[in-house]
């Protein structure tokens, strides 16, 4: 299966998260990756500054076709050793859902990626790619009706970044550690829409929206060239450094030890 042709299967388990306003507006907040331990219970993996905007309002996720689906269930974040997330290295978050919530989400359309699947191992300068639900991407349309009614048209588009895993000196340039971040280099000329094209209306010059995405590990060139590609979740997307184009991660170790005090997800 080629790279392509992955992306809208991989799209399935990321899925967009809405904050309600005090205005009883839904609002685009961020994304977020949806996992299931076989015969376990159901998660839901975000970035920690995602869940943080979400302290005083309600999650939703609200698929194209279909009604909105509110997210309950207990949480857990990694935490700063001071207030604000600029001292938080990780910044992830994952709350475990409730199993009604679950079967909703699988009703929608949605698919629950197997903890199996989920890996630390990303190979120096192999292909991966980003899914997320950019904000650039998905503005809502404000309308009027002819009473002045306002009208709220939300979107919901996932896109694809692919990138290139990074080695050890880009790592020691963005002080981050291999034990539980991953770090890509964004490739300019692959950013997609969710059918594998490029998208010109959307040249995603900045992902934000798409924070708390899933990055995937496709595998190295000789492997995709051969139609040998095996994704693998490698971690949740939490910054983006333009300069250098960085696309920092919290990896699949740190997923995993997030929720080990609940369940045991092996890594």
């Amino acid at each position: 299966m080629t790279a392509q042709s992955n992306v809208a299967v991989l799209a399935k388990c990321v899925v967009p998260l809405f904050a309600l306003t005090h205005e009883r507006e839904l609002l685009l907040g961020g994304t977020g990756v949806l996992v299931q331990v076989a015969n376990g219970p159901a998660f839901l993996f975000t970035a920690g500054h995602v869940l943080d905007e979400f302290a005083r309002s309600s999650m939703f996720v609200w698929p194209q076709d279909g009604q909105p689906v509110k997210i309950t269930g207990e949480g857990f974040t990694s935490e700063p050793q001071h207030v604000g997330r600029s001292g938080d290295p990780v910044d992830l978050a994952v709350l475990r859902i409730a199993q009604e919530t679950a079967r909703s989400l699988s009703t929608a359309g949605f698919l629950f990626a197997d903890s199996s699947c989920m890996s630390a191992t990303v190979p120096d300068r192999g292909v991966c790619a980003i899914i997320g639900y950019p904000h650039a991407a998905n503005r809502p349309d404000i309308e009027r009706t002819l009473e002045g009614k306002k009208v709220t048209t939300l979107y919901a588009d996932p896109k694809v970044i692919f990138a290139t895993a990074c080695t050890q000196p880009d790592y020691d340039r963005a002080r981050r550690s291999r034990l539980l971040n991953i770090i890509l280099e964004r490739q300019r000329r692959w950013t997609k829409g969710n059918d594998g094209h490029a998208d010109p209306r959307h040249g995603l010059k900045s992902p934000s929206g798409m924070s708390g995405g899933a990055m995937f590990s496709l595998g190295n060139e000789d492997e995709l060239e051969l139609g040998q590609c095996s994704p693998q979740l490698a971690g949740i997307f939490t910054r983006y450094v333009d300069k250098r184009r960085f696309m920092i991660g919290a990896n699949a170790r740190a997923m995993a030890e997030l929720v080990r005090r609940d369940v045991r997800i092996g890594v």
